[in-house]
């Protein structure tokens, strides 16, 4: 069983992490792969929720560096995804995710961390 869904919705995809997860730097580079083979991440917002996953304790700012690396490496800034919602629900990954904000300022998509759905899924549509 995969530790991830990716769910194609009308207008964002949804990036689903299977609770009890370990969200790795690997995890997410899997993860960012496998969406882009999605024609809709081309053309669609995302959300990513985290929820019931354990950040990894090697999820520092080197690591976040070499992700944020490699989303440039897979991201085309002339499409029209210009939104990523990272939904957490501790504070500990609220506390990396607000790193991962921070150092990805280069990227040429706007990111916010959430603990509801409901306000992320509002925020990704508007």
């Amino acid at each position: 069983m995969t530790e991830y869904l990716i769910e194609i919705h009308d207008r964002y995809l949804y990036v689903r992490f299977r609770e009890g997860s370990v969200f790795s730097e690997r995890l997410i580079r899997e993860a960012l792969a496998k969406q882009r083979e999605a024609e809709e991440h081309k053309i669609l917002n995302d959300i990513w929720d985290t929820r019931g996953c354990m950040p990894d304790e090697k999820l520092n700012n080197p690591s976040i560096d070499r992700i944020i690396g490699f989303i440039k490496s897979l991201h085309f800034p002339d499409r029209y995804h210009r939104k990523t919602a990272l939904i957490v629900d501790s504070d500990l990954a609220y506390g990396i995710s607000r790193i991962y904000q921070a150092l990805s300022e280069e990227l040429p998509f706007e990111i916010e961390i959430f603990r509801d759905d409901q306000q992320a899924r509002e925020w990704v549509l508007s």
